[in-house]
Formats: structure tokens, C-alpha cells, sequence
């Protein structure tokens, strides 16, 4: 890992340069409030897409919150689109790449995004 201190060592580098390397920076992961909120997110979308597809009105979907305490990175945000683009809009998928094109400050990354 690329830690934002080992950047810092390295003097001749460029603005652009280490601008660069610093998105390389692995941010520390969230708190365990944004990684419930992933989850019911998640769980709204697929149950969504599953309602959907199936022409059925009620969909259960069942999310584990006690195993998010075990998992290491509780949050991928690129689930919802590869998974199910038939069903997006293009309104939808038009939002969805445009957050992944966002150039963020690691630092704010995850409150921009929230």
C-alpha cells in the first residue's frame, strides 16, 4: 500500500505527479454507519431490480448486519450497475458513471460521495 507519508518522501516530484499518486493513497475505510447504510441501500436496489424483473410487488431481501462487525472493506460501490444494467435507466447509469469519473480528495471522498 501507498501510504500518503511515502509521497511526501519523495521530493522531485511534480503538482501533477503527486496528485496522482496520491489517489493511489488507500483511504481508511468508513465507519460502520456508512456501511449499514451500503447495506440497506443495497438490499432497497436489488429487492427493486428482483420486483421488477419478476412483475411481483413484494420482494424480501435479508441483510446480515452483524457480519458487517467481521468484514474487513464493508462498502463496493461498483455492485449495483454491473450487476443489474438491463434494469437501470439511462438516467441511472449516466449518474452512476459520472460518480465514478469524480476525481475526489481521498480525504473527502467518502463524505462527497455520501
Amino acid at each position: 500500500d501507498i501510504k500518503q507519508q511515502d509521497i511526501g518522501d519523495i521530493k522531485d516530484l511534480t503538482k501533477a505527479d503527486r496528485q496522482i499518486l496520491e489517489m493511489a493513497v488507500k483511504p481508511k475505510y468508513g465507519s460502520i454507519n456508512d456501511a449499514t447504510l451500503h447495506a440497506q441501500l443495497s438490499a432497497l436496489d436489488l429487492a427493486t431490480c428482483l420486483s421488477g424483473w419478476s412483475n411481483v410487488n413484494l420482494v424480501e431481501v435479508l441483510v446480515g448486519y452483524e457480519t458487517l462487525k467481521h468484514i474487513e472493506n464493508t462498502v463496493n460501490l461498483h455492485i449495483h450497475h454491473h450487476e443489474e444494467p438491463v434494469n437501470r435507466t439511462e438516467g441511472e447509469l449516466k449518474e452512476y458513471y459520472d460518480i465514478l469519473k469524480k476525481v475526489l480528495h481521498p480525504s473527502r471522498r467518502t463524505a462527497t460521495l455520501r
